[in-house]
């Protein structure tokens, strides 16, 4: 597993990675995650969240971190909280806290739970969509006991590396149904919750201040109307602030990059200049961007 921020080199950003162990004198907490299995057949990796705080400074795990992969949480013991783009969910016995790529997530720097953490790139059976807060389901006591089974499965790898594959997938399939996995979200109900969740996935997929709201509805297939309705039918927003919400959620996202400047952020987003970026996100967020960098 690997531990990476951004760094800039000729206007490219590249991921500077540190293995799990290894800092060699980091001087800035590495807050963009990156996780690169161990051995060519690895596609799934599970370790405790012991584990974990043992080989990292606590100091360092504590700061907000982007992740480019998949974490799921098993609490099987203890209790605590976790923060995911935000939200702060609690966590204890039977909780699952299920962490999508380019989310934000914090460690609870108190916190002394026991639980696994499953991490891989693709889980087969697990829906993946552009999440905005916490996935979170709840399992029972057998559940539980079948996961910690399987963690001892997958902890003993067969010799050759076809049969290590093969064995990670079908362990990934059964914890994935065992957690809960496997059902989508509920979805918002009634007849504008489809272009209600078109908008979102949009914005989501293209995080650009320069798209106005009846660009947007064009490309939708709408018009901007409808789509206001839309969104104060489902949220009690305007289709304006659901975009500028979720704009906001993706600076505050990329303001946990700590190699990423203010204006390379403003840029990414389509500003034209950082002072306006500035000011959107005190607008949106109650907050310079200097504040929500001090968080991260």
């Amino acid at each position: 597993m690997y531990l990476g921020h951004f760094r800039v080199k000729n206007g490219q950003m590249t991921p500077k990675t540190h293995r799990f162990g290894h800092f060699n004198g980091l001087n800035s907490p590495p807050r963009q995650l990156t996780w690169s299995p161990q051995g060519a057949a690895r596609q799934l990796e599970i370790l405790d969240r012991a584990t974990l705080f043992k080989r990292i400074p606590r100091a360092l795990l504590t700061q907000p971190e982007r992740l480019d992969f998949q974490l799921v949480i098993v609490c099987y013991s203890g209790a605590g909280e976790h923060a995911v783009d935000g939200v702060t969910v609690p966590v204890g016995q039977g909780v699952v806290l299920h962490i999508q790529p380019g989310q934000i997530h914090q460690w609870a720097g108190g916190a002394t739970y026991g639980a696994w953490l499953i991490l891989a790139y693709q889980l087969p059976l697990v829906p993946v969509s552009r999440t905005v807060g916490p996935r979170v389901r709840h399992v029972s006591q057998g559940a539980l006991r079948t996961t910690s089974s399987l963690v001892k499965l997958i902890g003993q790898p067969p010799a050759r590396a076809e049969d290590r594959l093969a064995a990670e997938r079908a362990v990934a399939d059964l914890l994935a149904i065992t957690l809960r996995l496997t059902a989508p979200d509920p979805l918002p109900a009634g007849p504008y919750a489809a272009l209600y969740l078109a908008l979102r996935n949009d914005v989501a997929t293209w995080p650009d201040v320069r798209l106005n709201l009846s660009q947007r509805a064009a490309r939708l297939g709408c018009s901007s109307r409808t789509l206001t309705r839309a969104c104060l039918a489902i949220s009690g927003r305007t289709a304006k602030q659901e975009t500028d919400a979720l704009l906001a959620l993706e600076a505050r996202r990329l303001l946990a990059v700590p190699a990423l400047s203010v204006t390379q952020i403003a840029t990414a987003l389509g500003f034209s200049e950082a002072t306006n970026f500035t000011k959107f996100v005190r607008r949106t967020t109650g907050a310079p961007p200097a504040t929500w960098r001090r968080r991260a």
